[in-house]
């Protein structure tokens, strides 16, 4: 089996992803240009250590089993994953359920954070519900003070 042939499976499964999330959900033109920019990303820190790594003997290509096209040292073949990851993982991202905070819950924000009006650093009482902060306390949501507040340890 040759890496062209390898490849195939891998970048025809990125790809048949990538519609049935386009198809699911019309990609908008920023997403798509940030798809891009992720994939041209991709493709030069490829370009660089891929290059690098053949340079130095970390890793070696049968020759046979190449279609003989490089990019400075690299086979083309080495550049499917990327292309691959580009594809798949917006379309994964798209076509798997998020998470959600359950309802009525607000996230609290922590002082020096941006929350989600924009401001930073300031506590609102949405986010100090059910707390009593007296004057000069410092409003603590750090993970660890929560799990103790919980009544769990780790």
């Amino acid at each position: 089996m040759t890496y062209l042939l390898l490849d195939l499976v891998f970048v025809v499964a990125a790809a048949l992803a990538a519609v049935v999330a386009g198809l699911r959900r019309r990609p908008s033109r920023s997403r798509v240009a940030a798809i891009a920019c992720a994939l041209l990303a991709v493709l030069v820190l490829s370009a660089i250590f891929d290059n690098l790594m053949i340079g130095v003997g970390l890793v070696a290509y049968d020759p046979a089993h190449t279609s003989g096209l490089r990019l400075g040292l690299a086979p083309v073949e080495d550049f499917a994953y990327p292309v691959a990851t580009a594809l798949l993982l917006p379309a994964l991202w798209t076509l798997l359920p998020g998470r959600r905070a359950p309802a009525g819950r607000v996230a609290p924000v922590r002082p020096g954070s941006v929350d989600g009006t924009g401001t930073v650093g300031e506590s609102s009482p949405a986010t100090d519900q059910g707390r009593d902060h007296g004057p000069g306390q410092d409003h603590d949501n750090s993970a660890s003070s929560q799990t103790a507040t919980r009544g769990g340890n780790r």
